[in-house]
């Protein structure tokens, strides 16, 4: 499965084989030059302060360089400018040595510490169709993989913000990872919340909770959990959890 919208991060940058079987499409988690595929609506209204047009200039150009293409240079320039790429976002780019820290930019454009979402596509983990969605999950604004754990209404959901694309894992209305942006992040919390799901539907079968500690699986991997990120439902202005 690959990512439908256009990758800033070019073929020549590094093309994706498919994932493996019953994991999300990798290559969903970079910058795109396309829109969000969901509503404008779906879009956070505040946006950190909008890059320098020299400073579009240099990603642009850094971007390609690592794909060996100069042809598409005016048009990121372009993008970047007028739809206000965070301001941190491009000089971090234009110091990228490779794909990878392409995408750790990318959590430069989630650092205003509140982040106000609102889904679009909610999946549960327990009907078991997670891979067969079309556009794959994690490839639109809004896409939401919701579960239970702890006895907490859960869910791993995707955003944009600008061009950037990131995931977070949430349970009870706190961040417990993210802004999650590298392809080896991304697959990590996607094992956790499939582990989370096996829990769940066993509990189901057996009419009891089955014990699954989700909060120490994330520290196992990420000890300084979700940061200062906080993510809000946009309709209600409360923390993220209801909404599942």
């Amino acid at each position: 499965m690959r990512h439908l919208a256009i990758m800033i991060l070019m073929s020549a940058c590094g093309s994706k084989d498919a994932s493996p079987p019953g994991q999300p499409p990798a290559s969903a988690f970079a910058l795109s030059l396309s829109p969000p595929t969901a509503s404008p609506a779906a879009a956070p209204p505040a946006a950190p302060a909008p890059a320098a047009a020299s400073a579009c200039r240099a990603a642009a150009e850094r971007l390609g360089q690592l794909s060996h293409d100069m042809t598409k240079v005016d048009g990121v320039t372009a993008e970047c400018e007028q739809n206000r790429w965070p301001e941190k976002l491009p000089p971090c780019i234009a110091r990228a040595a490779d794909k990878d820290d392409i995408q750790a930019c990318a959590k430069l454009a989630f650092e205003d510490g509140k982040v106000e979402f609102q889904p679009q596509r909610v999946v549960d983990v327990t009907a078991g169709n997670v891979t067969e969605q079309d556009p794959p999950m994690f490839t639109q604004n809004g896409d939401v993989i919701a579960f239970r754990a702890n006895g907490q209404r859960c869910g791993m959901i995707g955003m944009y913000s600008g061009p950037a694309y990131a995931t977070f894992l949430i349970c009870g209305g706190s961040v417990l990872a993210g802004p999650l942006t590298t392809d080896a992040e991304v697959q990590e919390a996607f094992q956790i919340v499939a582990n989370a799901g096996v829990a769940e539907i066993n509990g189901m079968a057996q009419q009891e909770q089955q014990a699954f500690d989700i909060a120490k699986s994330v520290r196992d991997r990420w000890p300084t959990g979700g940061g200062t990120t906080r993510v809000y439902d946009r309709a209600s202005g409360r923390p993220l959890y209801d909404t599942y």
